[in-house]
């Protein structure tokens, strides 16, 4: 269950701290999104969890390098941005804001 952060506009919702999203890819859920999570350190982005191509969810996938693997067509994102690398001209998968105060982990939906 995620909260607002009380000192945020209300389209900000804690994730809780950053120690216990896992590093790779994991799944969160804010309201009605549901959310792929990226971990990589200290670094932690969240994309929207349905592929854009087909619907697949991208936190069942994988990471190579900076990018995202969709587990069912192989389509390709870049975490940090959403864009699209394979196949050309695909479109970009839907990225949220993400910060992190006092250890715990904030996105914008």
């Amino acid at each position: 269950m995620t909260t607002a952060d009380p000192t945020q506009p209300s389209a900000w919702h804690c994730l809780g701290p950053l120690q216990r999203i896992p590093e790779g890819l994991s799944q969160a859920t804010v309201g009605q999104s549901r959310l792929c999570l990226v971990r990589h350190g200290p670094l932690i982005a969240a994309l929207d969890d349905q592929c854009v191509h087909a619907g697949a969810p991208l936190s069942a996938g994988w990471l190579r390098g900076g990018q995202i693997v969709c587990p069912w067509h192989r389509f390709r994102y870049e975490w940090s941005t959403g864009r699209a690398d394979y196949p050309p001209g695909s479109p970009a998968q839907p990225v949220h804001p993400v910060r992190v105060r006092d250890g715990l982990v904030f996105v914008r939906i």
